[in-house]
């Protein structure tokens, strides 16, 4: 964008004031520095980045020690999520010791650049019988869903899927990862 000047040799003011808003919109990202205070990170980015569970308390990677965590990423409006939590709860339930589940809720059902919240999350648990101490609120509203992470027990993200997966799938994911260690 060029200033043109005025007469006196400066731009005028209504381009300055333009110029003034645009560079603060584009200083404003829709989704994490509206909501949050500023770009911070996540669940999952590092051990200690925390996000809020369905009960309201922060949970970090950090807060499993000496396991893997699995987390699969959902949102109410993702079409595929439901089916996909339900493999993760009937895996959770049947886990081999030293591997926890987690969900993480990546948006309110408005979709696109509204944060999920507690609430949120404690709705996806309360539907699909998840254990609200692992189905957590997170800022993460253009990430691709359904999707998987696998964390090592020191935070390394070993594995990521976009798309659904089976539980068969998912538990060979896990075995070949915990044989390489």
């Amino acid at each position: 964008m060029s200033l043109h000047k005025s007469r006196g040799g400066w731009p005028s003011t209504s381009r300055c004031l333009a110029l003034v808003v645009i560079v603060w919109l584009a200083a404003c990202d829709s989704g994490s520095s509206a909501s949050y205070g500023g770009s911070r990170l996540q669940f999952g980015q590092e051990t200690n980045a925390t996000a809020v569970n369905a009960l309201g308390e922060p949970v970090a990677l950090a807060h499993f020690p000496d396991q893997y965590v699995w987390v699969d990423y959902a949102a109410e409006w993702c079409s595929s999520c439901q089916p996909q939590s339900n493999a993760i709860r009937s895996l959770a339930k049947e886990a081999p010791e030293g591997v926890a589940f987690v969900t993480v809720m990546t948006s309110e059902p408005e979709a696109y650049g509204h944060p999920a919240t507690r609430e949120t999350a404690a709705r996806w648990a309360k539907r699909l019988s998840l254990d609200p101490k692992h189905v957590l609120a997170a800022d993460l509203t253009s990430l691709q869903l359904p999707q998987h992470a696998l964390f090592a027990p020191d935070g390394r993200e070993l594995f990521r899927h976009i798309g659904r997966m089976s539980a068969a799938e998912i538990r060979e994911v896990l075995a070949v990862e915990r044989r390489r260690r």
